[in-house]
């Protein structure tokens, strides 16, 4: 069989084929009308796009909202926590101050799992600690980033005549 022939077999069986497998658009019925303006909105928005209004979010639509990644407001902490309790997930939204922020974390140069313990072995330092499996509740795996810039100013001192 010839290039040809090859390409023509192909040219057909692709033609058949969708272009896109989903509907990337909203149904009209997910659309959410705002009571100010009467314009139809994404489902994904809290606020109107058109007059900035405050949109009323059915308990269905509450599914498409999606929170932003900064700090989260109250109400958005109990988005989370829901979904995350609808798949299963037991959850407890904590405060900055129960985290203790104001002390610098510990980096983890390692962690060795054994059957009755954890190892954690700490980062420039000669510190191990040990906890009992029974003891341990979360491990969460982060990091901390912090952006400082400095720069530094030549002057030229010229004298004046």
């Amino acid at each position: 069989m010839g290039k040809k022939e090859e390409k023509t077999d192909a040219d057909e069986w692709f033609k058949d084929l969708p272009l896109q497998t989903e509907n990337p658009a909203f149904n009209a019925e997910e659309m959410i009308v705002c009571a100010k303006c009467a314009r139809t909105n994404l489902p994904t928005r809290l606020k109107c796009f058109y007059c900035n209004a405050e949109l009323e979010i059915s308990e269905a639509q509450s599914g498409f909202l999606r929170p932003n990644l900064r700090k989260l407001e109250i109400w958005e902490k109990e988005i989370v926590r829901k979904r995350l309790q609808e798949l299963g997930i037991e959850t407890t939204i904590l405060s900055d101050k129960n985290l203790a922020v104001e002390t610098p974390p510990k980096r983890l140069r390692g962690i060795e799992f054994w059957d009755d313990k954890i190892i954690f072995v700490l980062f420039n330092k000669d510190e191990i600690v040990e906890i009992s499996n029974d003891d341990l509740i979360l491990i969460v795996s982060g990091a901390i980033f912090e952006r400082r810039v400095e720069g530094t100013e030549k002057r030229n001192k010229k004298r004046r005549k």
